[in-house]
């Protein structure tokens, strides 16, 4: 059975280099209210799905009311490291890194967030390399607006007896994958190296509410 051993959150949310070890089948999280519980199992889904964007962003939605939420990339910037420090004016940059060891393909996952403004034009299939039978359809907009936007970064690092595997194909041994995200873009799933993965899922008190399919 595929588990994880141990964990460490280097930078997530507002956790830095918190350490879960000897992981169990069942394991408490235990804390008083806004003490960091939700982040800790917000990043191991991340953790567990390092290359899919979608869930990415159904993790960053997954604390608000549907008919509430923030907008797409508000919602996503908030997974990653905050600093009260920045000036609002200028565009949000930031990186999440957790590592860990079990019995399934991922070592090391991080991510890069990186605001812009820039023109999206609807014709042109930004993220092409994906499965089109996968496609989420969302709002259009017109053509050629300046929009704000994000360049997303993911990557993951797989253990060592993938990584020989890796090699064997002249492949890098970490992976990563690029994607641009603007708030009414399509986005598609990516079942590459989803077979390593550790197949994880999260369920709320108020998941019969909002996520039906959960139940």
């Amino acid at each position: 059975m595929r588990n994880i051993d141990n964990l460490t959150i280097h930078r997530f949310r507002g956790l830095r280099d918190l350490t879960l070890e000897d992981l169990g089948q069942i394991n408490l999280l235990v804390g008083v209210n806004n003490s960091g519980k939700t982040s800790v199992l917000e990043a191991i889904y991340t953790y567990c799905n390092p290359l899919d964007p979608l869930e990415w962003i159904n993790t960053a939605w997954r604390r608000e009311i549907k008919f509430s939420r923030k907008s797409k990339l508000e919602s996503l910037k908030w997974l990653f490291p905050q600093n009260s420090d920045n000036n609002p004016d200028d565009f949000y940059q930031g990186e999440t890194f957790v590592s860990g060891s079990g019995n399934f393909g991922v070592v090391e996952s991080k991510a890069t967030y990186e605001e812009f403004e820039g023109i999206w034009d609807t014709t042109e299939n930004i993220n092409e390399e994906y499965d089109q039978e996968s496609l989420i359809d969302e709002i259009d907009i017109d053509n050629n607006e300046i929009r704000c936007g994000a360049d997303l970064k993911l990557t993951f690092t797989p253990p060592e007896k993938i990584i020989e595997l890796l090699k064997d194909e002249n492949k890098d041994i970490s992976i990563s994958k690029k994607f641009k995200i603007w708030e009414n873009q399509p986005l598609t799933t990516l079942n590459e190296y989803k077979s390593y993965w550790l197949l994880v899922d999260t369920v709320t008190p108020f998941s019969h509410r909002i996520e039906q399919l959960q139940i």
